[in-house]
């Protein structure tokens, strides 16, 4: 719809990132703090997670940036998937459906995610798997 701001002056910080085009429309690209840099381009985690799930093995995908050292992070991905696999094969399912910009460098697999006491899914817990080794590695990307 359009927008109409109460003033000029007065608008809201609400954590989301987006733009309104010429004809006053809102186009919501995600929350500021899921929106990375890569190589210059502003990437949506959403976007990410929302391509994952589209793969045929995978019931559920997050996506996050993870901080491996001071001021150098990577994008990371965690997936439930629908059934034990050998290999989902996420190599020849990227390739044919994302530019490699939007590839994470890993993806881990989590068999039940952590939840938060507001059934959120407990973020800070799944980082603290991968930085202590406990998820299964799947996939792993070097390259960009």
């Amino acid at each position: 719809g359009n927008i109409q701001p109460h003033s000029s002056s007065e608008w809201i910080y609400s954590g989301d990132s987006g733009y309104i085009d010429d004809k006053k429309n809102l186009h919501v690209l995600g929350r500021y703090d899921d929106i990375v840099n890569v190589g210059g381009e502003r990437i949506s985690l959403q976007t990410i997670t929302n391509f994952l799930n589209d793969n045929e093995y995978i019931e559920e995908a997050h996506t996050f940036n993870l901080e491996i050292k001071k001021n150098e992070s990577q994008i990371i991905a965690v997936v439930k998937l629908k059934e034990k696999t050998k290999d989902p094969n996420f190599r020849q399912f990227l390739s044919s459906s994302v530019n490699k910009i939007y590839w994470p460098k890993q993806i881990y697999e989590i068999d039940k995610y952590p939840i938060t006491a507001n059934q959120k899914i407990d973020l800070n817990k799944v980082k603290e798997l991968i930085k202590n080794q406990t998820l299964k590695s799947l996939f792993k990307y070097i390259g960009l």
